[in-house]
C-alpha cells in the first residue's frame, strides 16, 4: 500500500470532515464571488473593532465562515477554476492583512503581519508547484483573541 504523505494526509481528512459537512447544506443562492467580497468588506471593518471583545471574535469567526462558504459556492455552482482559485487566495491574504494590521502596535501584530508576508510567499510557491500551502493566520488571530 502506498505512503500519503502526512501533509496530504492532513489535506484528505479536512477535505472528508468539509466535504461531509458541505453536503448537508442547501444550495447557496450567492456566487462564490459575492461572498468573497462580502468576507473583504467585513475584513476591512475588523481593525475597527479588533480591540473590542466579544465583536471582535464574533467579526473574525463571519470572516472565517465567509471564507469557507465561498469554496462552497464554487463547488455547488461548479464555478470553480485557476482564475478563481487565484481571486480566492489572494482575497484570503488581503483579509489576513486587514487583520492583522489592526495589531501592528503589539509584538503580537509584528508576528503576525510576519506570517501574512510568509503566507504571500508560499502563494507564489502553491503557483508554481500547484501545491496549496498556506497559514492560518486568521485562525492564529482567533486562537489570539480568544486566549487573552
Amino acid at each position: 500500500m502506498d505512503q500519503i504523505p502526512l501533509r496530504n494526509q492532513y489535506l484528505a481528512s479536512y477535505r472528508q470532515v468539509t466535504k461531509k459537512f458541505e453536503q448537508r447544506l442547501p444550495k447557496l443562492p450567492f456566487s462564490a464571488n459575492s461572498i468573497t467580497a462580502a468576507m473583504l468588506v467585513i475584513s476591512a471593518i475588523f481593525p475597527i473593532f479588533a480591540h473590542a471583545k466579544p465583536i471582535s471574535i464574533i467579526i473574525l469567526l463571519i470572516i472565517l465562515i465567509l471564507d469557507f462558504l465561498d469554496g462552497v459556492a464554487s463547488r455547488q455552482q461548479k464555478t470553480d477554476s485557476k482564475s478563481g482559485y487565484l481571486i480566492d487566495t489572494a482575497s484570503d491574504k488581503i483579509s489576513d492583512f486587514l487583520c492583522a494590521i489592526a495589531y501592528i502596535d503589539t509584538l503580537i501584530g509584528k508576528i503576525f503581519m510576519g506570517l501574512v508576508f510568509l503566507n504571500v510567499l508560499l502563494q507564489f510557491v502553491s503557483i508554481k508547484y500547484k501545491i496549496h500551502y498556506i497559514l492560518a493566520v486568521r485562525f492564529f488571530i482567533l486562537v489570539y483573541l480568544l486566549i487573552y
